[in-house]
């Protein structure tokens, strides 16, 4: 173990290496502009407002429709209907891998047909995660739709939108692909106020639910050098029983999974022994 521990050419740092996206002027200014408005959204005691309305039989509104004409033309420019492919083939089925229900592959690309914001997002991870995929150095299409994301996300932050909660973890997977290890809890701390905030956790429901299990796996992930920026009692609900967790672990693709989050938590200081000899147990009786 001390030999590995050695060895820095077994480091993220190292076999990924960074390129010059992280070093432009302008990603940093809007990396701290999207810190600052997420931060100030965190504080607001304003209400939410719910995400994607429900149309009613009068179809949809003159603000609908111009966030889908504005989707439309942002399609129509450079590579970036190849970046949505890219998105719903190769990125998406990673985002989604805590979540059978597919909610990055089919729900996020429905609601961002509406949402011109979360469209960027999406287009902006996609595109960064075809620049790292062909190590390209010094052209990125992923920082121009990064800064037109952030800039259209500023409105709905204002507003307390729950669209800002997909938005600004899609984001924060931008930033964490494209950081060393030693930087990712800075693009952690901003979701996991915003976790806080809006009340979202680990059996909201829906896709709030799988953007939480989302920034789940990349909070553990900074585990390994720092620590949790999310409270324990956002991955297991205080209101839950035992039973009733292990019964929604159970009967979802999640199991060993979660369980295995839960391991490690306990790992962290939480006493949940008995949950995990029972969650063990019943799973391996499915």
């Amino acid at each position: 173990m001390a030999s590995f521990m050695a060895d820095n050419s077994s480091s993220p740092s190292n076999s990924w290496p960074l390129d010059q996206f992280v070093q432009d002027p302008g990603y940093l200014a809007y990396q701290e502009e999207l810190r600052c408005l997420i931060f100030n959204t965190a504080q607001t005691a304003a209400p939410s407002r719910e995400a994607s309305p429900t149309l009613g039989n009068y179809g949809p509104t003159d603000e609908e429709l111009a966030a889908q004409a504005q989707t439309k033309t942002a399609l129509a420019s450079g590579r970036r209907l190849e970046y949505l492919k890219n998105y719903v083939a190769q990125v998406a089925p990673w985002l989604d891998m805590f979540d059978s229900n597919g909610a990055f592959t089919v729900q996020v690309p429905v609601l961002a047909r509406s949402c011109p914001a979360l469209l960027y997002a999406v287009l902006a991870l996609s595109a960064r995660q075809m620049e790292r995929k062909e190590a390209r150095q010094h052209s990125f299409d992923s920082l121009e739709l990064y800064q037109e994301a952030i800039r259209l996300l500023n409105p709905l932050l204002q507003a307390r939108d729950l669209t800002i909660i997909p938005i600004c973890v899609i984001l924060c997977c931008l930033e964490m692909m494209s950081a060393s290890p030693q930087d990712w809890r800075r693009h952690l701390e901003g979701c996991a106020a915003l976790f806080d905030s809006f009340d979202v956790n680990g059996f909201s429901g829906g896709l709030l639910q799988a953007v939480f299990w989302c920034y789940a796996r990349m909070d553990l992930c900074e585990t390994t050098a720092h620590q949790i920026f999310t409270p324990i009692t956002q991955y297991i609900s205080a209101l839950k029983s035992v039973s009733s967790l292990l019964t929604e672990l159970t009967m979802s693709s999640l199991g060993r999974t979660m369980v295995a989050i839960l391991q490690l938590l306990k790992d962290d200081g939480y006493d949940s022994g008995t949950i995990f000899n029972l969650g063990w147990r019943t799973d391996r009786q499915k």
